[in-house]
């Protein structure tokens, strides 16, 4: 598991495949270069993709099958943020032509946090 101290926002420099953003509310979108990426937000890299994203002027890339999250450094900073990469073992895929139909609901998305912890 890697973990980058983000004190600017994150940028996504470049996408190859598909990659998703979900925030808390359950809102998904596709991502994009030049997206900037929120600290409520989960990136998804399905099956065959990646993504790098610009942190403090360092890229980062995230490869295929794997959950990103930011989670604050110390309790004590809000602009101190730790950009946190989980692989998972098999593929992830997903159909984005059905993304604009779809949200994560609150299960969902306490369903993606608890795997990313077993």
């Amino acid at each position: 598991m890697d973990l980058h101290v983000v004190v600017q926002p994150a940028l996504v420099q470049e996408v190859v495949g598909d990659v998703i953003a979900a925030d808390a509310k359950g809102n998904a979108r596709k991502v994009s270069a030049g997206d900037q990426l929120n600290k409520d937000e989960i990136l998804i890299t399905v099956n065959h993709s990646s993504v790098t994203i610009l942190l403090n002027g360092q890229a980062t890339v995230v490869d295929q099958n794997c959950i990103t999250c930011f989670s604050n450094a110390s309790p004590d900073s809000e602009s101190s943020v730790d950009l946190v990469q989980f692989p998972i073992e098999g593929e992830i895929n997903a159909d984005l032509s059905l993304l604009d139909e779809v949200s994560f609901d609150a299960d969902n998305i306490a369903a993606i946090q608890q795997a990313i912890l077993d």
